[in-house]
């Protein structure tokens, strides 16, 4: 990777909306203050363009060599033929890979959290969740690039949640906390 005087900042908007916690005790909170039940949401939408990162030795040549119609005429001095070296022999010899002001980044979501509290026995019984909806997570690899939303691909689940169950008696605690995920398809297969 070579540095790059050339580059610029990425710039970015972002939007948010939240519920404050909504409060419901209908009078089976034994404990000052805690809400039997609390609820709430968040919705997002980041977009950030003109990420700064790095092209991969295989784009740059296919880009030099018109495979995406970077290149129409094929010419020597495109910015990504400028990228390649080659030996006396006509060889390739190197590719660089310098940081680049590239395509971008869009993702777009909900989530929602649910706080519960009962007072059961000597002690008391809490669930909490949290769970996210994604609605998208879209990705130009360079800025002329169409965008492709990978949402529920790989890792970038649709659906997810952090789920706790437990027991509070005194300064004991119990719980359980486990994690869900939606399933995924194959990104090779994201159009």
């Amino acid at each position: 990777m070579t540095s790059n005087p050339a580059i610029h900042a990425e710039t970015a908007t972002a939007s948010s909306t939240a519920c404050q916690p909504v409060v419901i005790d209908p009078g089976i909170s034994k404990v000052a203050h805690t809400p039997a039940i609390a609820g709430g949401f968040a919705f997002y939408d980041i977009k950030i363009e003109q990420v700064i990162g790095t092209v991969n030795g295989t784009n740059v040549l296919n880009r030099c060599y018109n495979q995406d119609g970077s290149n129409p005429t094929y010419s020597a001095t495109n910015v990504y033929c400028q990228l390649i070296t080659r030996d006396a022999g006509g060889l390739l010899f190197l590719t660089e890979t310098p940081y680049l002001n590239l395509g971008g980044l869009h993702v777009r979501g909900i989530d929602f959290v649910i706080d519960w509290r009962q007072p059961i026995g000597p002690g008391t019984f809490t669930f909490n969740t949290v769970l996210g909806h994604k609605l998208k997570d879209r990705t130009k690899d360079f800025e002329t690039s169409p965008w492709v939303d990978f949402v529920g691909t790989g890792t970038r689940y649709k659906w997810q949640s952090l789920t706790s169950v437990g027991y509070l008696w005194g300064p004991a605690s119990l719980g359980v906390r486990f994690r869900y995920y939606d399933g995924t398809k194959d990104a090779t297969f994201v159009t």
